[in-house]
């Protein structure tokens, strides 16, 4: 049976059992610090606009104040159990109310088949929680 995407579940990479959720600290803190004014949460491909895709994201999406949170490898469950698990914590609009959460954009490939991935049904319904 595939893995439910929609129950949140903390990734472990086998060489570094440690490393995906020191990484998903440190990204979240860093929101903290910028206070951005959206953020995007996905996979490798939203990860790379930090390196290969960075004068693309310089130019579109760092004047609108948003924070990069993507890892490599996330799936949807990896990203629900991120905001679970403080990834959003502390985040607020600019110049409105406090407690507001800034507006979240979520990059996934639900729909590609990797090993393990659930199928289209269930992508959709990950899409939906998220």
């Amino acid at each position: 049976m595939l893995p439910d995407p929609t129950r949140p579940k903390p990734a472990v990479w086998p060489d570094n059992p440690d490393a995906w959720q020191q990484m998903a600290r440190a990204l979240a803190e860093d929101a903290r610090r910028a206070n951005p004014r959206a953020v995007f949460l996905g996979d490798s491909i939203t990860q790379a606009w930090g390196s290969d895709g960075k004068a693309e994201w310089d130019a579109r999406f760092a004047p609108l104040g948003a924070a990069n949170l993507g890892i490599g490898g996330d799936r949807t469950q990896n990203v629900l159990w991120r905001i679970e698990n403080g990834a959003l914590d502390g985040l607020h609009l600019h110049r409105h109310h406090a407690r507001r959460l800034p507006p979240v954009a979520a990059r996934l490939r639900p729909l590609r088949r990797r090993p393990g991935a659930s199928g289209p049904g269930h992508a959709e319904h990950a899409l939906e929680t998220v």
